[in-house]
């Protein structure tokens, strides 16, 4: 026999001690209240406005120098590219061009030049029927050589060996040498007078100059004074040297250009037959013997500050 639900009844007193709770609105302002975060979700996903701005501009920035290292990158290579090395054209007209020097014969595949300089030219006309007395001496050579600008820094930087290619040099010293080559230099040379004039000597400054980006090495020599700790030797003059400046370059096919300036003041009258000999002379021995001697096996090594070159 099936027994009828039971049917819960409430009161109405209950209705009325208990009414349902209604939820009272604030009154909206004009501007909106900031949300508060909510404690139980992740915010590692959310990126703010200001962290996306600088994202933006870090973006922008790098590809600008990535640009700008490409642009570089693509000039470099044409130039390199349209120009092998191997002409000499070119390197008369880019590496040796110089409005105040004229190229008069070539010797021991030796470019020499005449300097043209008026007020020089003046001076020497007006003394060439005596001794020269002239404020400075010019003296320029250029070539350029298949080997590798390595093995000359190697023999040039080794002193103990300079009197091997140096024309005329009897004696040198080197002193005060720093890492990046840098150092000072006492020279003496002869004079090819049978002691009819005394033997010169230098006491120079050297200071090196490398460009990694460019492959080029530029050496200055500059005299200096100092008496105390480096007197003249008996029956010498200390000539100066105004400015003397070896430019090295490697070049593209592996060779190397070198272009030798010296503006040296003999401090003493020198016959003018002299003077040319020695403006003729000295640089093409001096650069010819520097590659010759580079290039023997027996000396054929790298210095280790140009290998990459």
């Amino acid at each position: 026999m099936n027994t009828p639900p039971k049917i819960r009844r409430v009161s109405h007193d209950n209705k009325q001690k208990n009414p349902p709770s209604k939820s009272k609105r604030l009154p909206q302002s004009s501007s909106p209240s900031p949300r508060s975060p909510n404690p139980n979700l992740d915010h590692s996903d959310f990126i703010p406005v200001e962290t996306v701005q600088q994202s933006r501009d870090r973006t922008r920035s790098r590809v600008i120098r990535f640009l700008f290292v490409v642009l570089i990158a693509t000039y470099a290579q044409q130039w390199t590219s349209s120009h092998d090395g191997n002409d000499a054209s070119y390197l008369k007209a880019h590496s040796f061009a110089d409005p105040l020097w004229s190229p008069t014969s070539e010797s021991k595949g030796v470019q020499l030049y005449k300097y043209v300089d008026a007020a020089y030219d003046n001076k020497s006309k007006s003394k060439s029927k005596s001794k020269s007395k002239s404020e400075f001496m010019p003296v320029r050579g250029t070539m350029y050589t298949d080997l590798h600008i390595s093995y000359i820094m190697n023999l040039l930087f080794d002193v103990s060996r300079s009197k091997e290619w140096v024309k005329d040099l009897t004696l040198v010293e080197e002193h005060e040498v720093r890492n990046n080559l840098d150092g000072v230099l006492l020279q003496r040379y002869s004079t090819p007078t049978l002691g009819l004039i005394a033997d010169r000597e230098f006491l120079v400054k050297r200071k090196v100059k490398k460009n990694n980006f460019l492959k080029t090495v530029i050496i200055t020599y500059e005299s200096f004074e100092d008496k105390k700790r480096f007197p003249v030797c008996k029956g010498c003059v200390r000539a100066n040297s105004k400015k003397t400046v070896w430019s090295f370059r490697s070049l593209p096919n592996g060779g190397t250009a070198i272009d030798l300036q010296a503006f040296v003041e003999p401090n003493g009258s020198l016959p003018p037959l002299l003077v040319n000999f020695i403006q003729k002379t000295w640089p093409s021995v001096t650069l010819s013997k520097l590659v010759s001697v580079s290039a023997k096996s027996n000396s054929k090594k790298k210095h280790h500050q140009f290998l990459q070159w």
